[in-house]
């Protein structure tokens, strides 16, 4: 985001914080020109931030008037960004669109010269090279970890060597390139990763109340960290 951007943040949280505030005071916090502050104000009076000038007693936003979006900071905008772009990339179909949806609620929800600063981000995830196997089964394992359901799949190790399991799905994991399913195995009777990509089928059944104590996530990353 802008440096622009990031002071335009910081002056509507510092109006929030103080309830009014001079001119020259906003100057002296940002570290910037008087000149400069008035024409930050007259954007955000563009953009939709009610700011209120009073002569000889400052500035103020209208009263009950909140930032929206929670208040998010630059480097809250940036996580959030770039987490919903690497969502739309490497999500399923379905993910995907509600990455982009909740993308442009995000900045529906800015004023227009911070959303502006939201959209200049030099952070890009690119989607063009991914391979279709990564994500296709990613809406079923999301749904089945949802509902806590079990699967039957079909999967090929790194060998290439097919086994068929049973497993309960615990969680999925991203490592930046592949997506992996930690399940219980009634196979091996433990712990297992399947890489995504390698799923050949997947057939879900019915939904649990619960996994059994031992079996559960939080088991499988007390052991990882106690490794």
């Amino acid at each position: 985001m802008s440096r622009r951007a990031d002071r335009l943040f910081r002056l509507v949280r510092q109006l929030q914080i103080h309830g009014r505030r001079t001119a020259s005071d906003l100057a002296a916090a940002e570290e910037v020109s008087v000149r400069t502050v008035y024409r930050d104000l007259e954007a955000l009076s563009a953009s939709g931030v009610p700011v209120q000038g009073t002569p000889g007693e400052g500035y103020r936003l209208s009263p009950g008037w909140k930032m929206p979006a929670l208040r998010f900071d630059i480097e809250e905008i940036e996580a959030l960004m770039l987490g919903l772009s690497i969502s739309a990339a490497w999500g399923d179909a379905e993910l995907a669109r509600s990455a982009r949806a909740a993308r442009d609620r995000i900045l529906e929800a800015l004023p227009q010269a911070l959303a502006r600063g939201a959209r200049g981000l030099a952070l890009h995830v690119p989607d063009f090279h991914i391979e279709p196997a990564t994500r296709r089964w990613l809406g079923p394992l999301r749904r089945a970890l949802r509902e806590r359901r079990g699967l039957c799949l079909d999967y090929a190790d790194a060998e290439g060597r097919c086994s068929s399991r049973r497993v309960d799905p615990l969680g999925l994991f991203f490592w930046g390139d592949r997506w992996t399913l930690v399940a219980w195995c009634h196979l091996r009777g433990d712990f297992r990763h399947f890489r995504v990509d390698r799923i050949a089928t997947l057939e879900s059944g019915e939904g649990q109340p619960e996994w059994p104590p031992g079996r559960r996530l939080e088991d499988y990353l007390q052991r990882v960290r106690d490794c």
